[in-house]
């Protein structure tokens, strides 16, 4: 390094970090900086509704666990405002399909 100055931001970002956090207020979704091109994620939705990303998931997922009607109600708002578009890679990785047919 030749003296250069680098903020804690920076320095984040050279390590691979892959989200700008400058400017934001705490609970804040960050910014995408390159590598994530879709937006919202499940954690985005979860802290809007004020329930943990577990939750978030069951509801979203329409997983059997019980989940209370407050709580549902609220990752389902969540998920309408943030516009919440379910990744297919990651739940193709997770359950081994792929829903294409070929």
């Amino acid at each position: 390094m030749s003296g250069a100055h680098t903020d804690g931001a920076d320095a984040a970002a050279s390590a691979g970090e892959g989200h700008d956090t400058r400017g934001l207020r705490p609970g804040q979704p960050r910014k995408a900086t390159g590598h994530r091109q879709h937006g919202v994620s499940i954690r985005d939705v979860a802290r809007l509704a004020g329930v943990s990303p577990g939750t978030a998931s069951r509801v979203l997922s329409g997983s059997s666990y019980p989940v209370s009607d407050h709580a549902r109600a609220s990752v389902e708002e969540a998920a309408r405002t943030l516009n919440y578009v379910t990744n297919s890679a990651a739940r193709a990785l997770v359950t081994g399909r792929s829903e294409i047919v070929g």
